[in-house]
């Protein structure tokens, strides 16, 4: 006979539960949570006695509102230094080396920047796309201003050239 004719016919059965470590491990967990829940419930509760209704901003990613900060004329002096050195030479100045040289930089012999002075990368690239902006739009402008030059130099010969006849 079989081990399961053995327990159908003497109905005598003995079941082992056993608990895997993964299982133990889910159990434990568990219990954990439950008890950091009970302090944080209870933690919150604190508060909110000792608190007044101040309604809370959510959410984690809330952008903060910085104020707006303008160069001084001693930082704008230096960034449209080192813009034009780059548009000089040819290779344009990286804006994270422009940030790391801030405080070293000598004025007659002392240093030109404070710590306030410093700027961050991403101040320095902001400005520098801001200057090539305007160069660009003064190139279009010079563009534009030569095309209207030619065109009132050849309608004045144009003019020269009827009045010449009558």
């Amino acid at each position: 006979m079989t081990s399961l004719d053995n327990h159908l016919l003497l109905g005598k059965c003995n079941v082992h539960v056993e608990k895997k470590v993964v299982d133990r491990c889910k159990v434990m967990y568990n219990n954990k949570l439950q008890t950091i829940n009970a302090i944080t419930i209870q933690s919150d509760d604190l508060e909110k006695e000792n608190t007044t209704d101040v309604p809370e901003e959510r959410g984690w990613a809330l952008k903060v509102k910085k104020p707006k900060v303008l160069f001084t004329e001693a930082q704008k002096q230096y960034l449209s230094e080192k813009f034009n050195i780059g548009k000089v030479t040819g290779n344009k100045e990286d804006p994270a080396k422009v940030s790391r040289d801030m405080p070293y930089i000598l004025k007659d012999g002392q240093k030109r920047f404070t710590r306030e002075h410093f700027l961050t990368t991403s101040q320095v690239a902001s400005y520098f796309s801001r200057l090539a902006l305007k160069d660009r739009r003064n190139d279009i402008q010079d563009q534009n201003d030569f095309t209207a030059a030619s065109a009132d130099k050849k309608l004045f010969g144009l003019k020269k050239k009827v009045l010449s006849h009558v």
